[in-house]
């Protein structure tokens, strides 16, 4: 399976905040037996994501994650010690 991020609402212009939809695709993966979660053609900007099993995350040559300059998109887990 590949899920494209754009496919759950992701815009790659390099100012939206995509961890929402980036996450959504993710976990539509995992759900789903896993795969491949595809991102390409733009520059999408996140905050904190939880990768999953059998989940890749592929980042196409034509892509960029750019990690949020905002601290409260890193929101602190408290299920990771």
């Amino acid at each position: 399976m590949i899920v494209n991020i754009k496919d759950f609402g992701a815009i790659g212009d390099g100012k939206t905040l995509n961890t929402r939809y980036i996450q959504n695709a993710i976990d539509y993966c995992y759900e789903n037996g896993g795969g491949q979660v595809l991102v390409e053609n733009g520059t999408y900007m996140f905050g904190t994501i939880v990768l999953r099993s059998n989940v890749e995350l592929h980042i196409a040559a034509n892509a960029t994650l750019l990690g949020s300059p905002r601290m409260e998109d890193y929101p602190e887990r408290e299920d990771v010690k």
